[in-house]
């Protein structure tokens, strides 16, 4: 009997083994090294690709052994929009840079004018 964690609910979650064994396959990742770098068995590793839920330390610790950020690629899956505060910080400077561009642009355009 399913765990009551375990329930799919209106928005069902991704089976987070078969999300990590994707990733695994697409980039390549050596299941077997990172059971190394988590100090487990690799038998252990394996069953994770199986199971449809996983501890939140687990994939935090997985993400740290694959160098990605796992959870923020799972949280890609919600249907709610959500911007980081990073994400909001390099909008910001990225509006910042095109409006400094567009003025470099203006600056240019007045000078090439002035040759003529």
């Amino acid at each position: 009997m399913a765990q009551k964690y375990q329930t799919q609910g209106a928005v069902p979650y991704p089976h987070i083994g078969q999300f990590l064994r994707k990733y695994f396959a697409a980039k390549g990742v050596n299941r077997a090294e990172v059971a190394r770098q988590l100090n487990i068995a690799d038998s252990t590793a394996t069953k994770y690709m199986a199971q449809e839920s996983l501890q939140f330390g687990i994939l935090w610790k997985i993400s740290v052994a694959v160098n990605r950020n796992l959870l923020a690629d799972l949280a890609s899956h919600l249907p709610i929009a959500y911007t980081t505060p990073r994400e909001t910080a390099l909008e910001t400077e990225l509006k910042a840079l095109q409006e400094e561009v567009n003025a470099l642009k203006l600056e240019n355009k007045i000078y090439k004018d002035l040759l003529k």
